[in-house]
């Protein structure tokens, strides 16, 4: 019980994880806080510190080491939205995130437990996606400026904030470009200024990194022993925070340009980097506006090129270190040795492996749609990525809207014999010791365009939502409308569900009359035992999942009760 915030009488605050104590010479208690990894002091009530400042909290704290990475992208991907809807503006707090509104978003980053985070830049905040499908913010009160270190996250400003990472334990990371500092949000939700100060500047190596000057910091990436690497932009360089708290700069000198491969990193031109990564290799991965290039700062502080050329007109896909990547912003690695690129100037995402690079999504002169391939979607604005542990690819667009990649027919275990579908919808186990199968190949002659999905409570005459809704509980019926668009002649539609990873039913229509434009309602019946946690619906063409809607389901009464019709 108690608050964390230091200042407080001891017995009203709340300690983590306290592993170790010591007595110092002036008979005050330092206290080990493994939870928030902190070293605290409980003084006598005489000498309680003064309220926290920026200067009295950045003490430096370790980072956690950065999380696993993913497994690498299988197949042709499918891409549908995931939050946003293009607009700019400052709308959706704690509403369901495809009705939410950013401003000018500039990174995104996902957290170990899949929950997404943005940058909302032009709205000064870090916003969390919840596994609910809820948007909230969890960093910036909304206005510009610099304050609230020591305080809650919250209730600090932020000032055009660029990027995001959260590290193994839960800690978030904010590169807080318009205040020339990165910050950090622990656990206990304070935030406080980890590297950076009141003026832009490129001095401090080889001391402190909270007495170091960033001149704008863009981007921020952390190792697997937790050091943490600060991409400055104008200031063309990379620094690093070692576990002592010193930092230093490891590539770029300061100067415009993309040479010095095969020298020292910190004596490179580095002209304008964007992002970083560390590979399942250990190497540091440095994505550069100028001379459109990956560059890599290998463990001996060599650096290389790795992908791109000068030459923006080459084409896409080919030898790695000679492909065309326009406008290079976005970077993700996976844990095969590949690693993803965004290229901004063209709208795609690029994939490198083994020395070979190959286009994976975005066409500038595509026409598809949502639920579509993500090969034939234009992303005229694409900026950032992140990949998370499951594989799946979060893209970020700077007008404001977040797509998810997943593979087309991603495979799942699914026990399609263990379960049947009833004739009212809804699952009932007749085989729990059936083998799993793979899910079927679709029908050529199946097809139809999924323009929208929306859950909800209950379904009006036309098959509407009422009371949408991405929470549900055990007993409760959820209802699916779904808009499709040029619909063939012959092919069924329909759905099928998961608790987790599991499924548990399907459904699917016999073959329709093709149209146009068509809303069809589905619906099925959690059983009154249903598993607390995610779930989520495919909606199916055929036997082809083409989009996939998460909820939750939590403990409560049933809502609407219809028995079973």
């Amino acid at each position: 019980e108690g608050s964390p915030i230091s200042g407080r009488m001891a017995k009203d605050t709340r300690i983590e994880l306290p592993v170790d104590v010591a007595i110092t010479p002036g008979g005050d208690l330092l206290v080990v806080e493994q939870g928030n990894r902190r070293l605290r002091a409980l003084v006598s009530s005489a000498e309680v510190p003064p309220e926290p400042t920026e200067r009295n909290v950045a003490i430096y704290q370790p980072a956690g080491p950065a999380r696993a990475l993913p497994p690498p992208v299988t197949g042709p991907l499918m891409a549908e939205v995931f939050a946003g809807g293009g607009e700019a503006g400052y709308d959706g707090e704690g509403g369901l995130r495809l009705e939410a509104v950013f401003s000018g978003p500039r990174g995104i980053g996902v957290d170990g437990a899949g929950r997404v985070l943005i940058a909302d830049t032009g709205n000064h905040r870090v916003r969390r996606i919840e596994l609910d499908g809820r948007v909230w913010t969890v960093a910036g009160d909304g206005t510009a400026g610099f304050g609230g270190d020591g305080t809650s996250a919250t209730a600090a400003q932020l000032s055009r904030p660029h990027h995001v990472v959260v590290d193994e334990w839960g800690s978030l990371y904010i590169a807080d470009a318009g205040n020339f500092r990165v910050r950090r949000v622990g656990s206990d939700g304070l935030i406080q200024t980890l590297v950076g100060g009141n003026a832009p500047g490129s001095t401090g190596d080889g001391g402190p990194a909270i007495s170091a000057l960033l001149t704008e910091p863009v981007a921020i990436a952390l190792d697997r022993s937790g050091r943490v690497y600060v991409v400055d932009a104008p200031g063309h360089r990379v620094r690093r925070i070692d576990l002592d708290g010193i930092i230093s700069t490891v590539a770029g000198s300061g100067i415009k340009g993309a040479l010095g491969d095969g020298g020292l990193g910190s004596e490179a031109a580095v002209g304008f980097p964007q992002r970083a990564v560390v590979d399942a290799a250990g190497d540091l991965l440095i994505s550069q506006l100028q001379g459109g290039v990956v560059r890599r700062l290998r463990g001996d502080g060599i650096i290389e090129l790795a992908a791109g050329s000068a030459d923006q007109s080459a084409p896409a896909e080919g030898a790695a270190a000679s492909v065309g990547i326009e406008a290079p912003i976005g970077l993700a690695a996976d844990a095969a040795g590949g690693y993803y690129v965004v290229a901004s100037g063209s709208g795609t995402i690029t994939e490198i492996r083994a020395g070979a690079a190959r286009v994976i999504a975005g066409d500038p002169g595509g026409s598809g749609q949502p639920g579509g391939r993500a090969l034939e979607i234009p992303l005229f604005t694409a900026i950032d990525m992140a990949i998370a542990g499951d594989g799946t690819i979060y893209l970020l667009e700077a007008r404001g809207i977040v797509w998810r990649l997943t593979p087309e027919g991603q495979s799942r275990a699914v026990e399609s014999l263990a379960n049947s579908v009833s004739e009212d919808g809804s699952a009932s186990s007749r085989n729990s010791d059936a083998s799993p199968r793979p899910i079927p190949e679709p029908s050529e002659n199946e097809s139809a365009i999924v323009k929208s999905v929306t859950l909800a409570l209950d379904l009006d005459d036309g098959q509407r939502p009422v009371d949408p809704s991405l929470e549900f509980h055990p007993g409760e019926r959820v209802n699916i409308s779904v808009d499709f668009e040029d619909i063939v002649d012959n092919t069924r539609l329909g759905i099928r569900w998961f608790a987790g990873d599991r499924e548990i039913g399907r459904f699917l229509t016999d073959p329709v009359t093709g149209t146009a434009v068509s809303t069809y309602g589905f619906w099925f019946f959690l059983p009154d035992e249903a598993a607390e946690g995610r779930w989520n619906v495919e909606v199916l063409v055929g036997t082809q999942a083409v989009i996939r809607a998460d909820f939750v389901v939590v403990e409560g009464p049933i809502r609407i009760d219809r028995g079973s019709t």
